[in-house]
């Protein structure tokens, strides 16, 4: 979806797999520019598979997603990811 800008999937008991299909939309994304997926049950192998595709999405500026289960360790791959998308903000 083209026009799709913000989209907010927070308290919506998304795991590891819903996290990795999210990561693979985001990938071909050029219109979102919000992603909310805060308090869901996504862990590290969720987190894993959205810091790979993120990689590739140079749209998102914001990105949340508190009170989820991944570990600092994970954390810290997710920001990495980041660094490859200048446009990211929050």
């Amino acid at each position: 979806n083209s026009t799709l800008t913000s989209l907010d999937i927070s308290n919506h008991r998304i795991e590891d797999a819903g996290a990795a299909e999210l990561g693979r939309v985001l990938a071909s994304n050029c219109s979102l520019t919000a992603l909310l997926l805060c308090s869901n049950k996504i862990g590290d192998a969720g987190a894993q598979a959205l810091a790979e595709k993120l990689k590739h999405n140079t749209s998102l500026c914001s990105l949340g997603l508190s009170g989820n289960r991944i570990s600092r360790c994970k954390v810290g791959t997710l920001l990495a990811a980041l660094r490859f998308n200048p446009s990211i903000r929050h």
